[in-house]
């Protein structure tokens, strides 16, 4: 005799329940915290790779500052883009 479907051993191919989360302010920030977090300190740290200890942030180049926006926004877009649990729903 043969068992039922949900009782044979091995892998378990029934969809997962969505979890929801309510779609507030402080639900959004919490979702997207580590993409913004990371993306702030990768941009930071670029800065202080550009910066030379004599020099000031009018001295950086427009290439260099197109470097800082590459890299904090594609950190940011990179980070977000990764599944952080269930994003806040309507």
């Amino acid at each position: 005799m043969t068992e039922p479907l949900d009782r044979v051993d091995g892998p378990d191919h029934r969809a997962p329940v969505a979890a929801t989360v309510p779609n507030t302010v402080i639900n959004q920030a919490k979702h997207y915290a580590k993409a913004i977090i990371g993306a702030i300190i990768a941009g930071l740290l670029y800065l202080l790779t550009v910066l030379t200890p004599a020099a000031t942030a009018g001295d950086i180049t427009l290439v260099q500052w197109i470097g800082f926006w590459v890299t904090t926004l594609g950190t940011l877009i990179g980070v977000a883009a990764v599944p952080n649990g269930a994003k806040p729903t309507k």
